[in-house]
């Protein structure tokens, strides 16, 4: 439908003011939170005008006292809904404000005579988000451009940049992909080179916390000049070179720090050139995994490392999340409480933050696991189930609030529920290594489609050789229940040895291999837990004739870990455990 003076289209996408909603070229409505709403409201009673900041926090929050941080949190959730990752339609407009450029505009009287709605009601709001497909959770297909991006810029070389202010406003990586320079110069390699930068470009534009820029932007930037580079305006560059000699094919990858000029990660590669396409997919997508993984990828790493020299105060919502991911895969008592303070404050600054709200569920059911009583378990549960459900609310599409949602299904013996959360994170973000090591220990099972968890932590340690050790827990637990339990016990020696979801599937796969002294350590931490009696409550459902646990059940037995309430009364801590007896004889 074109645009009939009651609509502002903002390039694919419809802008009704009146009902404040958003629309795609099918009439199917696009999720906008109802502030975000009315910002763009705002911005639309000014089309092509510049509206200051000021004048639109006064507009959307005048009884509220807010920081710029809210309003940004906005703008970002504008482009992303209305896919202007090249800020083209709602740009920036540096220590001014920001101005709306529609292709098309309403009459000033439709705008200007609606009267804005403070709220929008949650039933409607839900129905936005679930009757929506959000624009980043679109697979790529080679050659395809970036989900939002207009088609036209990457056509025509014109740049798709984000300037160093938005990259700032956002606190997401902004990042560009320079065509990977040849080394024997030869017109075949360069066209390839160029190739594998924009295949890089769009595997990385799979992840919603990234802004990328079209290889295009860089060509006519000199390669050789750094001072050159930064007017890209991005705070990350990759690039490379590729070098094919004698049937061998070498490419080297490194990413540079614009901020402090320094190189933050660098890797080789030397394969057969005999096969190019099937490298040239290997290494983008070794690339992608490295650099975009949610919670260990090198860009969050860095952003990180940035946050850590920022004065604490000062740190955004995006930072105060990557903080919390750090202290969190620590995996002890404190610091899961320091985890949880920083995605408190991180939710203070922007309650829609999914990737915070996520990872509180995450840190809440680990807490759960070292309660000291039952009861202090369950609450935990509760609470991270109610962060779970609300992080899926806000982005049903996003791969970490799909696990959580898998986690809770899981927990509550929903494994049908669970299967089919993990599968559609998996789709989101199939080269996601956090996401795959993730959905492995949370669904470790096999599915009824065949695919395997097993393989899904295979390939989280194949995507990211310099990954966290509780990547090792995930394969562990994948690999028990895919019976491989050599394979299992080996993992889970390098895994976090303290943590409960460590040793609860070490010590019977220990016991399953005889070796009995082993596998009584591993029992001994299950005993020393106060808040699970039996492995049963530990998993949330009675696992004892569940045929999913039953070789866990059997090696759990073995150790002297109880599975049920009526092994408590034939189990003994100490000299008389299973395993005690089994290593005397």
């Amino acid at each position: 439908m074109t645009s009939s003076g009651k609509f502002i289209l903002l390039g694919s996408v419809r802008f009704d003011p009146e009902k404040m909603e958003l629309a795609d070229a099918e009439g199917e409505r696009v999720p906008l939170r109802p502030q975000s709403a009315e910002v763009l409201l705002e911005l639309a009673r000014h089309a092509s005008d510049i509206v200051s900041k000021d004048r639109l926090i006064e507009a959307v929050w005048s009884d509220i006292n807010v920081t710029d941080e809210s309003l940004t949190q906005c703008i970002a959730d504008i482009r992303r809904a209305i896919g202007d990752k090249s800020h083209r339609i709602v740009q920036t407009v540096p220590k001014k404000g920001y101005r709306l450029v529609p292709k098309a505009s309403v009459k000033s009287s439709t705008v200007a005579g609606h009267v804005r709605h403070k709220s929008i009601g949650l039933a409607v709001l839900l129905a936005l988000i679930a009757g929506a497909a959000v624009w980043f959770s679109r697979p790529h297909l080679r050659g395809e451009t970036n989900p939002g991006a207009e088609v036209t810029a990457a056509a025509t070389g014109v740049g798709i940049a984000v300037t160093a202010e938005d990259s700032l406003l956002m606190n997401t990586p902004a990042i560009a992909v320079l065509a990977f320079e040849s080394l024997s110069g030869s017109e075949r390699w360069t066209r390839i080179g160029k190739g594998i930068a924009a295949d890089i470009a769009n595997e990385l534009a799979r992840n919603k916390e990234l802004y990328v820029t079209a290889p295009e932007t860089a060509l006519q930037i000199a390669a050789e000049s750094m001072e050159a580079r930064s007017e890209l305006n991005v705070r990350f560059i990759l690039d490379g070179t590729i070098q094919a000699e004698e049937g061998t094919l070498r490419i080297m990858a490194r990413l540079t720090d614009t901020t402090t000029r320094t190189i933050v990660w660098s890797e080789r590669w030397t394969r057969e050139a005999s096969d190019l396409f099937a490298v040239q997919d290997e290494i983008v997508t070794q690339i992608g995994a490295m650099l975009g993984s949610t919670w260990w990828g090198v860009l969050a790493s860095a952003e990180r490392a940035i946050a850590h020299r920022r004065p604490t105060e000062s740190l955004a919502s995006y930072e105060l999340t990557l903080l919390a991911v750090e202290q969190k895969h620590k995996f002890t008592q404190e610091s899961y409480a320091k985890a949880a303070t920083y995605l408190e404050r991180a939710l203070a600054i922007d309650p829609d933050n999914v990737r915070a709200l996520a990872l509180l569920s995450n840190v809440e059911i680990l807490q759960a696991d070292i309660a000291e009583t039952t009861e202090a378990a369950a609450r935990l549960w509760e609470k991270s189930f109610a962060h779970g459900r609300l992080a899926h609310e806000i982005d049903p599409s996003d791969p970490q609030a799909l696990l959580r949602i898998a986690t809770e299904a899981k927990l509550t013996n929903h494994l049908a529920e669970a299967y089919d959360a993990v599968s559609r994170a998996i789709a989101v973000s199939p080269n996601d290594a956090d996401v795959l090591a993730l959905a492995s220990v949370i669904y470790p099972f096999k599915g009824e489609d065949g695919r395997n968890p097993f393989d899904w932590a295979r390939r989280a340690i194949e995507l990211s050789p310099r990954h966290p050790d509780w990547y090792f827990m995930s394969l562990g637990h994948a690999a028990f229940f895919a019976g491989e339990i050599e394979t299992a016990a080996a993992a889970l020696r390098r895994g976090p040895r303290d943590m409960p979801d460590t040793f609860v599937i070490l010590g019977p796969a220990e016991a399953l291999l005889g070796r009995m002294k082993e596998a009584e350590i591993e029992a001994a931490r299950f005993h020393a837990l106060d808040s699970y009696a039996t492995l049963s409550e530990f998993f949330g459902t009675d696992i004892d004739g569940n045929p999913l646990y039953g070789r866990l059940a059997e090696g759990a037995r073995l150790a002297g870990i109880p599975v049920s309430e009526r092994d408590l009364h034939d189990t003994q801590v100490g000299d008389h455990s299973p395993a005690k007896a089994a290593a005397a004889e």
